[in-house]
C-alpha cells in the first residue's frame, strides 16, 4: 500500500510541476501553440494537450485567435492565460507618491491610480487604509467592467521590508516602524499579500525583461539611487533576497565610520553620501531642491556640485568593491535619479573600485542606465504578484472572496 501511495504522490508532484511549467512558459512568452509549448517546456505533445485541456476547463487558459498571432494557412489555435481568471495589484510607495496598478491575469494593465506622499506621522491602520483606498481608486477607473477579485497584491516600499514579505521594518517615508500590511490587507486578496523592497522589484522587472532578450545578463547588481540607495541583486537568472530583508541593504553599509548622518539614523552609510539628500547637502543646497538641477550645475562647472557627485560616486564604487570581493564582478545598472547623473557618478565609481580591489578580483565596470524607477518597480511588483498567483493556481488553489470594494476601516 505504501508503494502504491508513493507512486500516486510522485505522479501528483509531476502533474503539478508540469502545470506550473506550462503556466510559466505562457507567462514568459505570451500565447503559444501546443507545439511551441511542448518545445519550450520539454514536455511531450500528449502531456501538453492533457494539461492544457485541464487548464482550459479550469478557466486558467483561454484560446487565442490564430490571426491575432499573425498565423497563415491553418495554424494551431494558440493558448494564452485567461485575462478574466483573476486580477492582481501592485503598489509602489516612495517619499513622493503612491502609485498603484491593477493587471488582469494575462498581465495587461486595466486600472491605475496615483496620490501624493503618505502622511509621515500616519499610524499603521491609517497607512493600510490609504493603500486600500488607492486600490479602490484604481479599480474604479478600470477599463473592464466586472473585473474578478484581486487575488494577489505586492507592495514595493522604499525602506527595509522583512524577508517574510509581511511588514515594513523601517522606512524614511513614515515614522511608524514594523508596520504589518499583509495582515490587514490579506483578507482582500486570499492571503496573497507581499511587502517587498522597491529596489528588489526594480531588479524583478529587469529580470523579466532580460528573460525576453537573448544575451541578457544572468547576473546583475541593480543600484537604485535616488531618495535613498538600495540594491536588487540577480544571480544565475534569479532574484536574490536577504535573510533579514527582501532587498540588499547596500545603502546602509558603512562607508565612512562616524561620517555623515544617514536617514536611517546611523553615521557614515553609503546612502549618506550617494542619495539625493546627501548630494544636495554636499553641494550646499537645500535638501528639498531638485537633484537634477544640481546635476546640471555640476556639468556647468559648479565646484561644490561636482565635489558632491564625486563623493557619491566614490561611496558607490567602494560599496561595489565590497560586493565584488564576495561575489566577483557583476554588470551594474543604475536606476532612479542617479541614472540621470551616471556621467557624473561613473568616473569616481571607477576610481574607487580600482582602489578597492586588486585587478585580479575585479575588472572594467560594466555600467548601464535603467529606465524610470517607479515604472520598473510597478512592473516588477505586478510580475511578483502574478508569479505568486501562478504558483497558487498551478497547485489547484481556489480564488476566494468577493471583488475588492470598500477601503479598510
Amino acid at each position: 500500500m505504501r508503494r502504491g501511495g508513493g507512486r500516486a504522490a510522485r505522479s501528483d508532484d509531476v502533474r503539478l510541476r508540469n502545470r506550473a511549467a506550462l503556466i510559466a512558459a505562457l507567462r514568459e512568452d505570451g500565447p503559444r501553440s501546443r507545439t511551441a509549448l511542448a518545445a519550450a517546456t520539454g514536455l511531450s505533445a500528449a502531456t501538453v494537450s492533457a494539461i492544457g485541456g485541464a487548464l482550459l476547463e479550469e478557466g486558467l487558459l483561454a484560446p487565442v485567435a490564430a490571426e491575432a498571432q499573425g498565423g497563415r494557412g491553418r495554424p494551431q489555435a494558440p493558448l494564452g492565460l485567461n485575462p478574466a481568471r483573476a486580477t492582481a495589484a501592485a503598489i509602489v510607495v516612495s517619499n513622493r507618491a503612491v502609485d498603484t496598478v491593477i493587471v488582469d491575469y494575462s498581465g495587461s494593465e486595466i486600472g491605475r491610480s496615483w496620490r501624493g506622499a503618505l502622511p509621515r506621522d500616519a499610524g499603521p491602520a491609517a497607512l493600510s487604509a490609504a493603500l486600500a483606498a488607492e486600490i479602490d481608486a484604481a479599480r474604479a477607473g478600470a477599463r473592464r467592467d466586472g473585473a474578478p477579485p484581486i487575488a494577489a497584491l505586492t507592495i514595493a516600499w522604499q525602506g527595509v521590508a522583512d524577508a517574510e514579505a509581511r511588514r515594513v521594518v523601517w522606512s524614511p517615508i513614515v515614522d511608524a516602524r514594523g508596520v504589518d500590511f499583509a495582515g490587514p490587507l490579506a483578507a482582500r486578496c486570499g492571503g496573497r499579500v507581499a511587502v517587498m523592497n522597491d529596489a528588489a522589484m526594480v531588479a524583478e522587472a529587469f529580470l523579466r525583461r532580460g528573460a525576453k532578450r537573448s544575451g541578457a545578463p544572468t547576473d546583475l547588481a541593480l543600484l537604485l539611487v535616488g531618495p535613498g540607495v538600495g540594491m536588487g541583486l540577480v544571480l544565475d537568472g534569479a532574484a536574490a533576497a536577504g535573510r533579514a530583508s527582501s532587498g540588499m541593504e547596500f545603502g546602509h553599509m558603512t562607508h565612512v565610520p562616524g561620517g555623515a548622518p544617514c536617514a536611517c539614523g546611523r553615521l557614515g552609510c553609503v546612502e549618506a553620501y550617494a542619495a539625493d539628500y546627501a548630494i544636495l547637502r554636499g553641494a550646499g543646497r537645500d535638501e528639498r531642491d531638485d537633484p537634477l538641477a544640481v546635476a546640471q550645475a555640476a556639468r556647468d562647472g559648479d565646484p561644490a556640485a561636482r565635489a558632491a557627485f564625486a563623493a557619491a560616486g566614490e561611496a558607490l564604487g567602494y560599496g561595489l568593491g565590497r560586493l565584488f570581493a564576495l561575489l566577483g564582478p557583476l554588470p551594474v545598472a543604475l536606476a532612479g535619479s542617479g541614472a540621470a547623473a551616471a556621467d557624473l557618478l561613473r568616473p569616481a565609481m571607477v576610481a574607487a573600485l580600482e582602489q578597492a580591489l586588486a585587478p585580479e578580483l575585479s575588472g572594467p565596470l560594466e555600467l548601464s542606465v535603467a529606465g524610470d524607477a517607479t515604472a520598473l518597480a510597478l512592473e516588477g511588483a505586478a510580475a511578483h504578484a502574478l508569479r505568486r498567483l501562478d504558483a497558487a493556481l498551478a497547485a489547484g488553489a481556489e480564488i476566494a472572496g468577493a471583488p475588492w470594494r470598500e477601503a479598510v476601516a
